[in-house]
C-alpha cells in the first residue's frame, strides 16, 4: 500500500492476470480492475504520483509498464520495453519511473512520464543479471540484483546513466528487494533451502 502527502493510497491485488487497483480518497474507497496485454502477465509492483498509479507488468509479451489515471480510471496508458524481458519493480521519482527488469539482459529503465499518457524511454543500463528490486535516492538507483547483490547506478543523466557498481551481499543471500533512507540503502536477501 503506498500514500501520498496528499492522503492517496494505492494497492493492488492480482488474480488470473488480472489486477484489482485500490485507491483511496480521504476515506472513501474505489476498486479497479485493470488486465495487461498477455495472459502471462503479472503486476509485480505499484507506485503512485500525483494522480496516477504506475504499474510494473511482468510480462514476456506486450506491456512491461501500466499507467493508471487515478481521476479517471478507464484511462490506462501502456509501454513496451521491446526486451523480452520481465518488469520486477517500480520507483517514480519527478518526470521520471525507474523500471527493474529481471532475468540475464535485465537492465533498468528509465522512463520520462513528463505526460503519464505518453510514457517513453529516456535511457537504460543493463546489469549482469537483471535485478529484482529498485529504489532511488537523489542522483542515484539502487538495484536489488538478486545473486549480484546491491547494484548502484549514477543517473544524473537521465539518456545515459551510468554504469553499475555491485556490493557484494551473496554471504546474507540474493538481494531481493532495496530501500534508501538517508545515508543507508536497506537491503533484504536470503536463500530459500
Amino acid at each position: 500500500t503506498y500514500k501520498d502527502a496528499s492522503a492517496t493510497t494505492a494497492d493492488w491485488q492480482t488474480t488470473n492476470s488480472r489486477a484489482q487497483l485500490n485507491k483511496t480518497f480521504f476515506g472513501s474507497a474505489t476498486t479497479v480492475s485493470v488486465s495487461p496485454a498477455g495472459a502471462s502477465a503479472v503486476l509485480t509492483a505499484v507506485d503512485v504520483s500525483g494522480s496516477y498509479a504506475y504499474i510494473a507488468v511482468l510480462n514476456t509479451t506486450t506491456t512491461d509498464l501500466m499507467i493508471v489515471d487515478l481521476n479517471n480510471t478507464s484511462n490506462v496508458y501502456t509501454l513496451d520495453l521491446n526486451t523480452g524481458t520481465r518488469a520486477r519493480d517500480i520507483k517514480v521519482g519527478g518526470n521520471y519511473a525507474y523500471i527493474i527488469t529481471d532475468t540475464s539482459g535485465g537492465s533498468l529503465y528509465i522512463v520520462d512520464v513528463t505526460d503519464p499518457t505518453s510514457p517513453s524511454v529516456a535511457g537504460s543500463e543493463s546489469l549482469t543479471n537483471g535485478g529484482i528490486g529498485v529504489d532511488v535516492s537523489g542522483n542515484y538507483a539502487y538495484i536489488a540484483a538478486d545473486a549480484q547483490g546491491l547494484a548502484v547506478i549514477d543517473i544524473s543523466n537521465k539518456t545515459n546513466p551510468g554504469a553499475p557498481v555491485y556490493l557484494d551481499t551473496t554471504a546474507a543471500g540474493c538481494a531481493s528487494s532495496v530501500v534508501v533512507n538517508g545515508r543507508y540503502a536497506y537491503i533484504s536477501a536470503g536463500r530459500l533451502n
